[in-house]
């Protein structure tokens, strides 16, 4: 006899819970637990206990962080984690604990319709094994099954697989979604039941196959030089090699003390040239006037090495280190890391594929982290990013998490801006790192 998977409901209260039950349908395969102390580890048993678990999760004011951790566990389960998103949860750490359960793999819905029949299609498709990741079948019969093969044109083909819910109206005019041997009815709206339909096709899609975390093996000696105290911002190069020492890659690039030694280096190159005016304590340094692109030529190069060394002089304050000449790289894709403090969570990274790190991210995730939690948390933040690069971003971030686990206070910033997405993998265009005075004792 084929299980239907539980619900686990989790909730501020008991009522809200009972009205999801009835809203589901499914009252005799709900669990429900009030968010309160223990409330993870009795989740956990439930969620362990089943096959494919849902999990529904209703955000309320100064909710603990440990749902993160259940969404993780229900994913690793093959589980649906269905969030709902109340407007008054968007806001400073109710928005950041969206993006991480996101990220973990929970799916949005607005309304309690959407998150009951997307429950319980869910529950059905669940039991039998069948996953729909790309289409639906919608029989035509009349003017309203146009209007909901209208609400479902983005995940309606011609071509439908044979896993595809068939969606008809019965004899009573009664909207039924069948998946494989099971019926559905269906009493909401065709545009709710197409939200729905959308939703379960985009959880089915963005699974991957699972990946493990390599092992790192860091550069002790780099690591040692460079991370000791006092506290300091380090320079880009100094940067570049500590992340480096994680295996993070660069460009061709190279510092040069003398405009002979930067013209030699960009023949080498097969473009075009960058060059960045390199100083301790050095920030901002684009809209500052510290970067000049697209230079090209033995004049080109010597007239802009001689305008940083003018532009480090007029600045004061101390001496370039040298003039960083670098291959300039052209991507589609171009990414922020930026790792931060959370005064609950800990050290948290931000990723972004806007311009400026000030600007709301596109995802959010908990440090330490696995390959796979960031395999997952790139799919879901870029759907559109193709595997290649979103496999090639996700060990960069992972190498990066690292970096910043492994030095733990002795780290107070961490950036890289811009990370390049390339055929050959993720590069640094440039990066930042900021030394604490903490030391441990080795």
């Amino acid at each position: 006899m084929e299980q239907v998977p539980h619900a686990i409901i989790v909730s501020p209260d008991a009522r809200t819970s009972r009205y999801l039950s009835a809203c589901i349908g499914q009252d005799e395969n709900c669990k429900s637990v009030t968010a309160t102390k223990d409330f993870e580890k009795k989740v956990t048993v439930f969620i362990n206990a089943d096959e494919h678990p849902v999990l529904i999760i209703v955000p309320f004011e100064n909710m603990p962080f440990e749902v993160v951790h259940l969404c993780r566990t229900c994913s690793e389960k093959a589980g649906l984690t269905l969030l709902w998103a109340r407007e008054s949860n968007q806001r400073g750490d109710g928005w950041l604990l969206l993006k991480l359960l996101q990220n973990a793999g929970a799916t949005v819905c607005e309304t309690l319709d959407s998150l009951a029949l997307t429950a319980r299609l869910f529950q059905v498709s669940a039991s039998q094994n069948i996953r729909f990741s790309s289409v639906a079948q919608v029989a035509v019969q009349n003017a309203v099954m146009a209007h909901l093969s209208d609400a479902i044109t983005d995940v309606t083909d011609e071509n439908a697989n044979k896993n595809a819910p068939q969606i008809k109206m019965n004899k009573s005019a009664q909207l039924v979604a069948t998946i494989g041997k099971k019926s559905v009815p269906v009493t909401s709206s065709p545009s709710v039941l197409g939200d729905a339909l959308t939703k379960l096709c985009g959880h089915f899609s963005k699974q991957r196959p699972k990946v493990a975390s390599p092992e790192i093996t860091y550069d002790v000696d780099i690591i040692e030089m460079i991370a000791r105290p006092p506290a300091r911002i380090l320079s880009e190069t100094a940067s570049k090699r500590l992340l480096g020492a994680f295996g993070l890659e660069t460009p061709k690039e190279m510092l040069c003390d003398s405009p002979s030694k930067a013209v030699r280096f960009a023949k080498s190159l097969d473009g075009p040239a960058t060059l960045k005016l390199v100083r301790p304590n050095f920030r901002f340094k684009t809209s500052l006037g510290g970067v000049i692109h697209d230079v090209t030529g033995p004049s080109e190069i010597q007239k802009a090495y001689q305008s940083l060394l003018t532009l480090s002089a007029d600045m004061g304050g101390g001496r370039a280190l040298g003039i960083l000449v670098c291959e300039q790289i052209e991507t589609a894709h171009q990414v922020w890391l930026d790792a931060r403090r959370h005064n609950a969570l800990g050290r948290i990274v931000y990723f972004g594929k806007r311009s400026e790190t000030t600007e709301q991210p596109d995802g959010v995730l908990t440090l330490p982290c696995s390959l796979q939690n960031c395999v997952d948390a790139i799919c879901r933040a870029f759907p559109e990013m193709p595997e290649p690069a979103s496999n090639a971003l996700a060990n960069a971030m992972f190498r990066f998490g690292a970096m910043c686990t492994h030095l733990g206070e002795q780290v107070g910033l961490a950036q890289i801006h811009p990370l390049a997405i390339t055929p050959a993998g993720a590069l640094m265009l440039d990066a930042v790192v900021g030394i604490t005075d903490y030391y441990p004792e080795r």
